[in-house]
């Protein structure tokens, strides 16, 4: 576990996202779903590109040949974040996120709150954003007009329990990175 987040640390204070993984972007997503992936930090965005990477290798793996449902995950993996917009969660913030989620689980869930303000409120909207943000990009991605199927999985990527063998996928990649 605490190797897991070194490497997290490591790979926030490093990120970056090539032209190249640009290019692939802009294959699986239109316009409008571009403007909210190049919302988030490129520390999410990189999140985002390290998961599809492992959303793939997945399909690979299962022997997923539905083009469809391949360009779906895709899509949901790059997107997934996406209620994380830049400025919401500073590195600070994910590391005291982690921090308290492993000392005193379920505190952030209930001292988060929305709306910035000094210090300690920003923090609280940290805490409100590291909880909410399926529901968050949920709502950004319908004032799009995305499918109903990505709408809700980006909504309930953080939920338990699933019988969709997408989200299944699409969960496990998250974890891992």
């Amino acid at each position: 576990m605490i190797i897991h987040r070194i490497k997290q640390f490591f790979s926030a204070i490093t990120a970056r996202v090539e032209e190249e993984e640009k290019e692939f972007i802009s294959k699986y997503l239109n316009e409008d779903e571009k403007k909210l992936f190049y919302q988030m930090s490129i520390v999410d965005q990189r999140h985002a590109l390290d998961v599809c990477c492992l959303v793939a290798e997945s399909l690979k793996f299962k022997e997923k040949d539905n083009k469809a449902d391949n360009q779906f995950l895709i899509r949901a993996a790059l997107l997934h974040d996406v209620g994380k917009l830049a400025g919401d969660l500073t590195l600070f913030d994910r590391i005291i996120i982690v921090l308290i989620d492993s000392f005193i689980p379920g505190r952030i869930e209930i001292w988060g709150e929305e709306g910035r303000g000094n210090f300690l409120k920003n923090r609280l909207h940290a805490f409100y954003i590291a909880c909410n943000h399926g529901l968050i990009g949920a709502k950004l991605l319908e004032k799009i007009s995305c499918d109903l199927d990505l709408i809700t999985i980006i909504r309930d990527h953080h939920l338990p329990e699933t019988s969709d063998w997408r989200m299944t996928i699409l969960q496990e990649a998250d974890k891992k990175r």
